[in-house]
């Protein structure tokens, strides 16, 4: 694992036999030596073995601490999420969203909310676009309707103009922005119940 000279071939090999592979490693080795290998995949620019590394990642999550695979595993995922590949970000957001629930809110409000901002300038396909709105529908259930108002309805409404959507696609997009601003309402009317004057 040491060489940084590993041919492509070989690599995949390693990532697809990699849950045999850490049998056979101790915890503190396979955090020197398989999630740097991890890391060598998802920059490597290749898309297939940027795919596997991300299926394997599920096992390599099992492998180390919680607390590493929050500092240092989902935030080169994150990075993913921008990936030019347009199968490696719809799995990369795939990953992101099964493990939103587990993420700091820093680290959520200083990258995930700028990377999704981000794709907002690309040409996604739909597919790739709802799962950004699943995501943000996701974090509005879980934030305040301050952080629903500043970072998530921008994003979100911001699909509405989209003019290359088709009409199924639109409505789509104004559903995703309803449901948020229907929590505002609901947190508002609260308030002015329990505030009356």
């Amino acid at each position: 694992f040491k060489s940084k000279k590993v041919s492509g071939q070989l690599l995949f090999l390693l990532i697809s036999y990699i849950e045999i592979i850490c049998e056979f490693l101790t915890d503190e080795e396979i955090q020197i030596h398989v999630v740097g290998l991890i890391f060598k995949c998802f920059d490597c620019k290749v898309p297939q073995l940027q795919l596997i590394c991300i299926e394997k990642t599920y096992t390599i999550c099992q492998k180390v601490s919680f607390g590493d695979m929050k500092s240092k595993i989902l935030p080169r995922m994150l990075m993913l999420c921008s990936d030019p590949d347009h199968r490696v970000k719809k799995r990369a957001l795939q990953f992101v969203k099964e493990r939103i629930d587990i993420m700091d809110a820093s680290l959520v409000q200083s990258q995930v909310f700028s990377i999704i901002e981000g794709n907002m300038t690309q040409a996604n396909p739909p597919s790739v676009n709802f799962l950004i709105l699943d995501l943000m529908e996701h974090l509005s259930k879980n934030y305040d309707i301050e952080i629903i108002a500043s970072k998530i309805l921008p994003i979100l409404i911001s699909f509405l103009i989209n003019k290359s959507s088709s009409k199924e696609e639109f409505e789509r997009y104004y559903e995703s922005v309803a449901r948020p601003l229907a929590l505002i309402k609901e947190k508002r009317f609260a308030d002015f119940l329990s505030n009356p004057n």
